[in-house]
């Protein structure tokens, strides 16, 4: 396909009113961009999942599904990586062999990506969350989609893939100026901040599921909310059934008082194979500092009694 069509379809993209859910439209001109060149990124078995859900109204979990992704029937607004036809499982990795002093935590990633507490660092508060770790047992085949220009050297993994990147398409000459004009286009709708609306996440989800239409499992981009040095993927339900499954699961409070932070452990499960139901027990205490002595550590110069308000 000619560039200069590319840079129209990429134009007309760009100036869809997302506000009216142009779906259908978005996936059209998507559809006619055509043949390009991308990065597939395989999470072999043994590789690890780490996924947070906060709690709410002092709830606990105690089914594998709902550390899962989100039922079909209550899947019903656009996300970065997902539409209303079709929920997907989200979750954070870290890549094999990055460098020393490169962030190496999923559950601090996955912790950003839910808790708008830890966003802010001026706010105080308390939030529980319950984190899944997930073991990959088949090979999934994942759609990078890397290459925001602000987040190239945030991490070495997403330079090397951004170089590989070249290296592939310079093999390819017909397809590497378009292939390049698309991927960072999409990639910059990746990278969009939070936002409360969801349709401008209406472009990323739609690439998504045509990704998976074409028989990739899903995507996987860098964390907006750790500004690119973490990385998020996103799955469809039929490889989280098939070639995943959820080794243990972990209730944590978080407490902060603006710029200082704590996670405390409190309770754990581990999960066979084939269970669909567990049962968190209290953390062996060694594990476990307690409310009180973090909040002491929090605000030592005050006597706090109740439960911190976000």
């Amino acid at each position: 396909m000619q560039t200069q069509t590319i840079l129209e379809i990429i134009n007309h993209l760009s100036h869809l009113d997302l506000s009216t859910y142009p779906y259908s439209k978005a996936k059209q001109l998507i559809g006619m961009l055509g043949k390009i060149g991308v990065i597939v990124v395989t999470l072999h078995p043994r590789k690890r999942i780490f996924r947070a859900r906060p709690n709410c109204n002092g709830e606990h979990f105690s089914k594998v599904s709902d550390i899962s992704y989100k039922p079909a029937h209550l899947n019903n607004t656009f996300q970065r990586a997902s539409t209303p036809n079709m929920t997907m499982f989200y979750g954070s990795i870290i890549p094999e062999n990055i460098k020393i002093g490169e962030l190496n935590n999923s559950r601090l990633i996955g912790s950003f990506e839910v808790v708008n507490l830890l966003r802010n660092p001026e706010s105080s508060g308390e939030q529980v969350l319950t984190y899944g770790k997930w073991i990959v047992t088949k090979k999934i085949n994942l759609f990078a989609v890397l290459f925001h220009q602000n987040f190239l050297d945030k991490s070495s993994y997403t330079r090397e893939l951004y170089n590989g990147y070249h290296v592939f398409l310079n093999k390819f000459p017909k397809f590497k100026t378009d292939s390049f004009i698309i991927s960072t286009f999409f990639a910059n709708e990746f990278a969009k901040s939070f936002t409360p609306n969801d349709y401008n996440y209406l472009l990323s989800a739609c690439f998504t599921e045509m990704a998976v239409e074409k028989n990739l499992a899903g995507v996987l981009y860098p964390s907006v909310r750790v500004e690119g040095a973490g990385f998020n993927v996103a799955i469809h339900p039929h490889y989280v059934d098939n070639c995943m499954e959820l080794e243990a699961v972990g209730e944590c409070t978080v407490y902060k008082r603006r710029r200082d932070t704590k996670v405390d452990n409190d309770l754990v499960a581990l999960v066979l194979a084939g269970q669909k139901e567990f049962e968190l027990k209290p953390v062996l205490p060694q594990f476990h500092w307690g409310r009180e002595r973090i909040i002491k550590l929090l605000y030592p110069d005050i006597l706090i009694n109740k439960r911190i308000k976000m």
